[in-house]
């Protein structure tokens, strides 16, 4: 009775992200199903089996003990397979038939609400279907290798055990839990028709092994042969004939960026509206990528392109340009050591939207939307005056030959270099943009509270590899932080990922002063709370002891996903040399993200030229 009411006390319903922990029922399901085994055995399929065998044995076949041996404990495997595999299958049905996506592919991948691939929690019970079949799996290497009776596709059988476990189990850290529900609903239902069929044929029931067969056969083609992959995977791309539709719509910022998690709900909505609407499924689509960015580059074939751009750009036009602006930038961070963050950071979220072209800087018109009110950007970004104030000096020099763009990325340098950090060749000639892109600011700008594989995604759609990005977000190590942009993570998993040490608690004690759960959204903390004003390698101890003042930040170490990235971060605090080397790479590459629709060399940094 006991057992029933904690049964009924589990919230089978509760929502959270998969976490290694998980893991930790798989052995226990590992463990479980040879003690089933060995009761069903015992008290079930040996007496059914010589029932069944022996009794026609008998009168039919006339068979030698030997053989009617052997036949039977073949017999006891397919019932225990035929056993599992129907659990398997009502296990798998009753937790996605009544889910969404058991329908409807599209949400494989978006909801409830807001939540978009990778950044979808998973339902306990289906976390528990996840472990009942590794579990399973994992069980069943060892049956194969110690128990059951050794056949000729013994190579095969293994291979098959061990591939479905590794399956599995990535399926499950790379969150396609989902659409991994169903693949299993459809793979067990044949093998149930496949195990009714051998114990048929092992009993002499010729008539039910050859109908048990035929439904065999016509589930694997309607279930493997055209349900898996017309509509199972065909959901992890979009139809060819959307391509130039979406194209035309304007939508492709959100098909490449679906998996944006702290866009507004506004944004999220719109976004979500627009794919139904066109019937594109919403995964992490490399096909319909490469497409739009071959039809992309074949459209703007005409565009500014980075082989454009030299060291040498300025040399003849205005010679005193990297001088001009390297002499403001030593006043400002001078007058104020946070001047420097705050021109890396505007280099940065320039150049992440539409490429390095100033449209970062455009104030709102009558006739344009500027970026500056972007969910990342809004009561955040600052330096515009200190820009300002560069382009001044820069026109009264040069008039009309400096962009935006290229002051930016010059600024960025110096302002490095200004707090301590590497000095690298900044290559020049970029064009301004005349338009800017709220949406793509929403969407394509990496935020504090996304996931590892969100943020390695938006960092791959411009180009730039998981090293980069811990190389860049390294400049986090002069940076400060907006309350509301780390209050879920001191009030969420700091103490799981710092293990509780008291001076984390110190520090974690600090920061909920500075940052209460209601209120005091503006309030400002260091990144790197050891040197927040010099620009080292300090920022990455803090992510190797778990304190990252940021979840983006400590994903890069603590993720599920962070063997991607945890090495590069250990790599860099164990050797500042190689950090600043990368680092600088890194600016190049970023900084070479151009507009592929051109642009001019704006007069005003604020605004297009009339």
């Amino acid at each position: 009775m006991a057992l029933i009411e904690a049964w009924r006390s589990i919230d089978w319903e509760r929502e959270s992200y998969p976490a290694y922990e998980d893991f930790w029922a798989m052995p226990f399901f590992a463990l479980l199903f040879p003690a089933v085994r060995l009761f069903l055995d015992r008290f079930v399929f040996e007496k059914l089996a010589r029932r069944v065998i022996e009794q026609n044995s008998i009168e039919k076949l006339n068979v030698e003990v030997h053989n009617r041996r052997k036949k039977i404990n073949k017999f006891k495997e397919s019932a225990w397979k035929f056993v599992y595999f129907l659990s398997g299958e009502l296990l798998a049905l009753s937790v996605t038939y009544n889910e969404p996506w058991f329908t409807n592919t599209r949400y494989f991948w978006m909801g409830p609400g807001d939540q978009v691939w990778p950044d979808q929690k998973t339902k306990l019970k289906l976390k528990a279907v996840y472990m009942y079949v590794a579990g399973f799996y994992t069980y069943s290497i060892f049956a194969l290798a110690f128990w059951e009776t050794r056949r000729s596709d013994f190579g095969v059988s293994m291979s098959h055990h061990v591939a479905t476990v590794v399956l599995i189990v990535l399926s499950y850290i790379f969150r396609f839990a989902r659409v991994g529900s169903v693949v299993l609903a459809v793979h067990d239902a044949s093998d149930v028709f496949m195990e009714t069929a051998k114990m048929s044929k092992y009993g002499g029931y010729e008539m039910l092994a050859n109908i048990a067969f035929l439904l065999y056969v016509a589930s694997w083609i309607i279930l493997r042969l055209t349900y898996f992959p017309f509509w199972i995977l065909r959901s992890t791309s979009s139809p060819s004939h959307l391509l130039h539709e979406a194209y035309k719509d304007a939508t492709t910022a959100t098909l490449l960026h679906i998996s944006s998690q702290q866009a507004s709900t506004e944004a999220k909505q719109t976004q979500q509206q627009q794919i139904m609407a066109k019937g594109v499924c919403c995964s992490t689509p490399l096909p319909l990528v490469l497409a739009l960015v071959l039809a992309t580059a074949a459209i703007t074939s005409s565009a500014q392109d980075s082989s454009q751009l030299s060291l040498g750009y300025y040399s003849k036009a205005c010679p005193t340009a990297e001088q001009i602006v390297r002499t403001e930038m030593e006043c400002a961070v001078k007058a104020n050591p946070r001047n420097a963050a705050f021109l890396i950071r505007l280099h940065f979220h320039d150049c992440f939207v539409q490429g390095c072209d100033g449209s970062v800087l455009l104030d709102d018109t009558a006739t344009l939307i500027g970026e500056k009110q972007a969910d990342q950007n809004v009561n955040s970004l600052q330096g515009f005056e200190l820009v300002d104030k560069i382009k001044e000096k820069l026109e009264a020099e040069c008039p009309g030959v400096v962009s935006c763009a290229d002051l930016l990325a010059i600024a960025a340098r110096d302002a490095t270099i200004l707090v301590g950090g590497p000095y690298w060749d900044v290559p020049v000639g970029r064009l301004d943009s005349k338009t800017a892109s709220l949406d793509q600011a929403n969407s394509d700008i990496p935020t504090p509270q996304q996931g590892l594989a969100t943020l390695i995604t938006k960092f791959s759609a411009k180009g730039l590899s998981p090293t980069d990005m811990v190389a860049l977000v390294g400049s986090h190590t002069i940076g400060m932080s907006r309350c509301v942009n780390f209050r879920d993570r001191i009030y969420g998993d700091f103490q799981l990922t710092s293990k509780s040490e008291a001076s984390a608690q110190v520090y974690l004690s600090k920061l909920k002063e500075t940052c209460p759960t209601d209120g005091g959204d503006d309030n400002v903390s260091p990144m790197d709370c050891t040197s927040p004003t010099v620009f080292d390698n300090a920022f990455f101890e803090t992510l190797i002891q778990g304190t990252g003042l940021l979840n983006s930040d400590q994903e890069m170490y603590s993720s599920l996903l962070g063997f991607e990235t945890s090495h590069i971060v250990e790599k860099y605090w164990a050797d500042s040399v190689s950090f600043f080397k990368d680092f600088s790479d890194s600016m190049v590459r970023m900084g070479n993200i151009t507009n592929p629709a051109g642009g001019e060399v704006r007069k005003n940094c604020r605004f297009a030229n009339a």
